[in-house]
């Protein structure tokens, strides 16, 4: 008897068992509220977003200065579908994948407000899309479990906090540098740096116990999405932030990995979403299949330093700098974070400056299974 052969690699056989069982429509729960409607409805709302920037001509796919958007729209739907494997495998790669999907958001949204986009319907599709994702992230990510779980912190979790505060006070030395050096000739890193900053000093002021552990955590993971989602558009000035992203990440990666996740308890937990307007998702299947093999298909070959031309940097590089001026501000910030006392107060942060009214920075008021405002 002939045998034939099928060579698909394991994650992508996995990927389409998961997704025929899911298409069976028996073993997902389609309730509102629920991690696979939530899922659901963030696909569909990446498919009405691509709609909408596709008929902006600020977002037109050929031109470079929207690249990051469409990079991001490509790699979020990819973690989408991955976050949803994950969710029915019930592994690790559900809590990567969401991760991603947030990072991939704040580029999104950055690139969006930096291409001067007006059109009310990508705004519309952005801001929804922003919503169900923070509602995903906030409820059921390992943060929230292990705020929920208490106690007190091991002695891992506060060589992992020490850690965070000493990349995040690294990372102030290059954003204070960089400050200083495009004051007043670059208000694109200007905002990028402020924007970044709304995180920071929750990190370098997070004390020992868990809610403060938690929020330092959360900031850490925001913060490393936001420096990604900014470095495109600081041409010159982007060539540290990959490395540094890659280290701040990791730290995190580490940190999640070991923290219990009760499955079965957030399998039947239900977000509220009567707020949410839902009702806006009008996509139907046929175009959110054609939206798939759009973002599939398509390859925007971004690359750092393919934004320089519209950046306008100046011409001056990040070692020039920083050896005349690191070691003075790495000394004057941590004075003055010695100065101020630690106060566990987690401001939501807006992204009022860049065109998109208030969903970009944070988690803002979308609700929580996180008792916090830092999201």
């Amino acid at each position: 008897m002939n045998r034939i052969a099928f060579n698909i690699p394991l994650d992508r056989l996995l990927f389409l068992l998961v997704t025929f069982f899911i298409s069976q429509g028996d073993l997902v729960s389609s309730e509102p509220g629920s991690l696979p409607s939530l899922i659901s409805s963030a696909q569909k709302a990446v498919g009405q977003l691509v709609n909408a920037a596709q008929a902006d001509p600020a977002l037109l796919p050929d031109s470079s200065k929207a690249k990051p958007f469409w990079e991001a729209m490509k790699v979020l739907n990819e973690s989408l579908g991955r976050t949803q494997t994950g969710m029915m495998l019930k592994d690790e790669t559900f809590f990567s994948n969401m991760a991603s999907s947030s990072a991939m958001l704040a580029q999104a949204q950055v690139a969006v407000g930096m291409s001067g986009s007006a059109d009310p319907k990508v705004a519309k599709g952005l801001k929804l899309l922003t919503i169900l994702i923070r509602k995903m992230d906030e409820n059921f990510c390992k943060e929230s479990a292990r705020l929920k779980q208490g106690g007190v912190l091991s002695s891992e979790e506060k060589r992992q906090l020490e850690n965070l505060k000493r990349q995040v006070a690294n990372l102030e030395t290059k954003l204070t540098t960089v400050e200083r050096s495009t004051a007043g000739s670059n208000p694109n890193i200007q905002r990028g740096i402020r924007n970044i900053r709304s995180h920071t000093t929750t990190v370098i002021r997070a004390d020992n116990s868990v809610a403060g552990f938690v929020g330092g955590m959360v900031a850490g993971r925001l913060i490393s999405e936001w420096v990604w989602g900014w470095h495109w558009w600081w041409g010159p000035w982007g060539g540290w932030c990959p490395g540094w992203v890659d280290i701040n990440i990791g730290i995190w990666d580490d940190w999640v990995e070991a923290v219990p996740y009760d499955w079965d308890y957030y399998d039947s937990y239900l977000v509220d979403v009567a707020e949410l307007e839902l009702d806006q998702l009008i996509i139907d299947e046929v175009e959110l299949d054609m939206v798939d093999t759009y973002l599939e298909d398509a390859e925007f070959n971004l690359i750092d330093g393919d934004l320089e031309a519209i950046t306008a940097d100046l011409e001056l590089g990040w070692d020039d700098v920083a050896s005349d001026l690191g070691h003075e501000i790495q000394a004057e910030i941590e004075s003055n974070f010695d100065e101020v006392p630690y106060e566990p107060s987690f401001e939501p942060n807006t992204f009022d400056d860049y065109g998109i009214d208030d969903f970009g920075g944070g988690y803002d008021d979308f609700g929580g299974g996180l008792d916090f405002d830092f999201w």
